[in-house]
């Protein structure tokens, strides 16, 4: 997936169908949000929330337009 600025915020744009399934999966059961992750990195730079598909980028993590990212396993929130 890919992050975007739009009208000051940070929206994700899906680039494959499996990604949307997955936040599904997560929100039905029960999951409110998951990581995401800059490919290659160990630490997640952010989470998106499975059912408004809400973008937070953690402190000290800088993306630009269209930056590509992955989702991840959940880890603790920073």
């Amino acid at each position: 997936m890919r992050l975007l600025f739009q009208n000051g915020h940070i929206v994700a744009q899906f680039n494959v169908i499996w990604e949307i399934s997955l936040l599904m999966d997560l929100s039905a059961k029960g999951i409110e949000w998951t990581s995401v992750y800059m490919e290659g990195k160990g630490e997640p730079i952010g989470r998106i929330h499975t059912t408004t598909h809400e973008v937070e980028i953690f402190a000290g993590n800088d993306i630009k337009h269209r930056q590509v990212v992955v989702l991840g396993p959940n880890s603790p929130i920073a």
